[in-house]
């Protein structure tokens, strides 16, 4: 049963995808802005010609990513040690990805040479509406799109992000519901019966 059939997009064919990635879905307006990183990294000098030389020096030809969108269960899975949030994660909703970042050479915690390329990259996904989301000590391969970006951007678009909020949730809610109906055991209907619970609290 797809999780994201109507909500999200599949971003199978798309060159920033990779092996890692598990969930092949993203929110439209995240594939597009993608997109259009690749295509800076690609042609620098038509897209970005501000920092062309910068560009070029990264070596950077295309950015690929390890995480997309995740179900209310990997996000509850990848949360549970450290008791965060999990509802509240923009991969959920499809808004966030990890970059690709190990062995890069933008990966400053390899290399501290690196760190002037990853620096650049950031003015890259600025450029394609996308941000940095959480601390570089912290998660510096996570990015999200500014436009919703609650925690770095101010004038975030609330009313559009609700909506789409709305629309995820309700899929998972449907996820969930055939879940408990196709298990069998117990144990597992008892995990998926709290989870659809903290879904409709947060639907509503």
């Amino acid at each position: 049963m797809p999780i994201y059939e109507e909500a999200l997009y599949n971003i199978t064919n798309c060159d920033f995808d990779s092996k890692q990635v598990s969930n092949k879905h993203l929110d439209l307006e995240m594939v597009e802005a993608l997109n259009k990183v690749n295509d800076i990294f690609k042609e620098p000098a038509k897209y970005y010609p501000q920092i062309l030389a910068q560009i070029k020096a990264t070596g950077i030809k295309k950015i690929t990513i390890a995480s997309a969108a995740r179900s209310p269960m990997l996000q509850y899975r990848l949360t549970a040690k450290n008791k965060a949030p999990y509802l509240q994660s923009f991969h959920m909703l499809g808004l966030a990805i990890d970059l690709e970042m190990k062995g890069k050479n933008f990966d400053f915690r390899e290399n501290s040479n690196y760190l002037k390329h990853y620096l650049t990259l950031e003015k890259v996904l600025k450029k394609a509406g996308l941000v940095f989301s959480e601390p570089r000590s912290v998660d510096p391969n996570h990015v999200e799109l500014y436009k919703y970006c609650l925690k770095k951007n101010p004038n975030a678009d609330i009313t559009t992000l609700e909506i789409k909020e709305q629309k995820v949730l309700k899929d998972f809610i449907s996820l969930v519901e055939y879940k408990i109906e196709s298990k069998k055991k117990s144990q597992n209907k008892l995990h998926y019966k709290r989870l659809l619970i903290d879904l409709n609290k947060e639907l509503k």
